[in-house]
C-alpha cells in the first residue's frame, strides 16, 4: 500500500511556533511544553480544551477525502501524567477510537524523552539533552513504547510506532543503535507486525550496515 502521509503536529506536545497565543501568559522565550506547564496558570484546562479543538473529527474525514490514509500523531513521554505535566492518555484512547471508526490508519510517535533527546521545542525542553546522559532515561522510554504497544495493538488501524522523534545529532549512534535493537526486541514481543520506525538521528548515509546485520522485520527508516 502507498502511504499518502501527515503529521499532526502541536497537539499532544506543543510547539510554539504553531499556536504562540497558547503562551499568552507564559514569560518571554518561553517555547515549550515544559515551561508552558510551569508558567500558565489553570494549564490543564487550556491543554484540555486544545486537544479537544486542535484537531476534530472533521479534519480527520477532511484529509481523508484529500487522499491521505495515515496520520502521524506526536505524544509525549509523559502521557501517563508525571512531574509538572498533565495526563493525556484517556484523551489520545479518545483520539485514537474516532481515527479508527473514519478508517484512518496512524503512526504513534515518541516525540519527546525523558531528560530530552535534541533539546528543540519539540522535545519537550528547549536547550536541554540530557536522554542519553542516564541509563534509566533510555530504559523509561523503552518501558513506554511498550506500554503504548500494549494498550493499542488490538486496534485496526495501529499501522506504525516512531521510537523517537528527531534524536539530537550528538548523541552517539552506538547508544542509539542500542536504543533502537532493545526497544524493537521489546515492541516485538507484544506484537509481531506492527511497523517500527527509527529517526536516523541527522546522520541518513549511517544506517546501512546496521539494517544489514539485524534481521529486522517491518522497519522504517
Amino acid at each position: 500500500m502507498r502511504i499518502n502521509s501527515v503529521n499532526l503536529g502541536g497537539w499532544f506536545v506543543l510547539e510554539y511556533w504553531m499556536k504562540p497565543d497558547l503562551f499568552n501568559e507564559t514569560k518571554d522565550k518561553c517555547h515549550d511544553e515544559t515551561c508552558f506547564s510551569i508558567q500558565t496558570p489553570n494549564f490543564e484546562k487550556k491543554l484540555q480544551e486544545h486537544h479537544r479543538t486542535w484537531i476534530t473529527k472533521e479534519d480527520i474525514l477532511w484529509l481523508k477525502e484529500q487522499g491521505i490514509n495515515l496520520v502521524r500523531i506526536p505524544i509525549p513521554w509523559w502521557l501517563y501524567g508525571d512531574g509538572v505535566y498533565m495526563r493525556s492518555i484517556e484523551f489520545l484512547d479518545e483520539t485514537l477510537d474516532m481515527i479508527n471508526e473514519v478508517g484512518m490508519d496512524f503512526m504513534l510517535d515518541i516525540h519527546t524523552a525523558p531528560g530530552c533527546q535534541n533539546g528543540f521545542d519539540n522535545g519537550g525542553i528547549q536547550h536541554v539533552i540530557d536522554w542519553p546522559k542516564d541509563p534509566k532515561n533510555i530504559d523509561k522510554t523503552i518501558e513506554i513504547l511498550a506500554s503504548i504497544v500494549k494498550r493499542y495493538k488490538g486496534i485496526k488501524h495501529f499501522h506504525s510506532i516512531q521510537l523517537l522523534n528527531e534524536p539530537h545529532i550528538s548523541i552517539s549512534l552506538d547508544i542509539l543503535k542500542d536504543f533502537y535493537l532493545r526497544a524493537y526486541h521489546q515492541i516485538r514481543e507484544i506484537d509481531k507486525n506492527l511497523y517500527i520506525v527509527m529517526h536516523d538521528g541527522f546522520r541518513l548515509n549511517a544506517w546501512e550496515e546496521f539494517f544489514k546485520s539485524n534481521d529486522f522485520h517491518n522497519v522504517i527508516l
